[in-house]
């Protein structure tokens, strides 16, 4: 064999090995996704730094609004809650939205996500829920070409329980900086001055 076949040998088997570790790793939710898919979203937002590349962002942003709904509720022991991610969007909808969403583990337990049907068919790139550091991760984009996203719908639905160990009277969910979207090819932050409030009642008072 020689040289060079076997280093274009090596060389596809360099990339079939990327690929197929990449794949595991988004197909199985690894943390390491969620690294490398903010990394993507970084290296986009980095390197749009022109002033008309700012404008572009700053009118995504203000054409685009994330919010928590209800935005105050009260929930009790042994209930399931769900609170819903909601996007206001007055342009172009995205095709891709990235969610960081915080919340106290030590308050709310059994947490999940779901797509909702703001997309018509959603395809989950990352779900990922850290009780350590009380993050939700999570990323959805649209499988079709088609308009077929809608505002009357969620994106998310983020389901939870009160922790019966918890002695707070009240905690709350909010979007954290990496939430992002990306609308025509561009990404930016939507508008995340939303968050929601819920009131615990323990078994104790009731």
């Amino acid at each position: 064999m020689s040289k060079s076949t076997c280093i274009i040998l090596l060389l596809f088997l360099t990339v079939l090995i990327s690929f197929l570790s990449l794949n595991y790793a988004f197909s199985h939710n690894a943390p390491f996704a969620s690294l490398l898919l903010n990394k993507v979203l970084d290296t986009k937002v980095a390197s749009s730094n022109s002033p008309l590349q700012e404008d572009a962002k700053k009118k995504l942003q203000s054409e685009n609004t994330l919010s928590l709904s209800p935005d105050l509720q009260t929930v009790r022991e042994g209930r399931v809650n769900t609170v819903s991610v909601v996007l206001n969007s007055q342009g172009t909808s995205p095709t891709l939205i990235q969610l960081e969403i915080s919340f106290d583990p030590r308050a709310l337990i059994s947490l999940d996500i779901a797509p909702g049907n703001f997309f018509t068919s959603p395809k989950v790139l990352l779900k990922n829920i850290d009780y350590n550091n009380g993050r939700i991760s999570y990323a959805l984009e649209s499988s079709t070409t088609e308009h077929t996203s809608s505002n009357q719908n969620p994106i998310a639905i983020i389901s939870f329980m009160e922790s019966q160990a918890t002695i707070q009277n009240e905690t709350t969910l909010y979007f954290l900086p990496k939430t992002t979207i990306k609308v025509d090819g561009d990404i930016s932050a939507p508008d995340l001055s939303h968050m929601a409030k819920i009131m615990l009642i323990h078994a104790t008072k009731w």
